[in-house]
């Protein structure tokens, strides 16, 4: 398990909340912004190592696939998943598997943390 996920210390500022969601809502299509995830990832450094790629494999895909599950899901989650979506981007068979809602639905939970 990626314990960055709960550490509390690791979480964004309300003002870096606010610049990775209007840098989310900017793209249009996640398959055609692969430079542009890169970028949001790197305003999330804590989120950027290896147990990040392991969580990925073993429970993050499930969120790109039913974005629903984007509905109770804490902060340090949404934090990992825009960081390993770098990664998703750039495995075929992975990004194409990214439901269409997942976008909307990552923004509506990020929104929800700002104040």
């Amino acid at each position: 398990m990626a314990s960055v996920l709960y550490k509390v210390d690791a979480f964004p500022s309300q003002s870096d909340l606010q610049s990775i969601t209007a840098q989310i809502l900017n793209i249009e299509l996640l398959e055609d912004a692969q430079e542009e995830i890169i970028a949001v990832g790197k305003n999330l450094p804590h989120f950027q190592d290896d147990e990040i790629s392991t969580w990925l494999n073993d429970q993050a895909i499930d969120y790109y696939h039913n974005p629903k599950l984007l509905q109770n899901a804490p902060l340090g989650t949404l934090c990992g998943l825009v960081t390993a979506l770098s990664v998703v981007m750039r495995r075929p068979l992975l990004r194409n598997q990214i439901h269409p809602e997942f976008k909307n639905a990552l923004l509506k939970r990020f929104r929800a943390f700002m104040h």
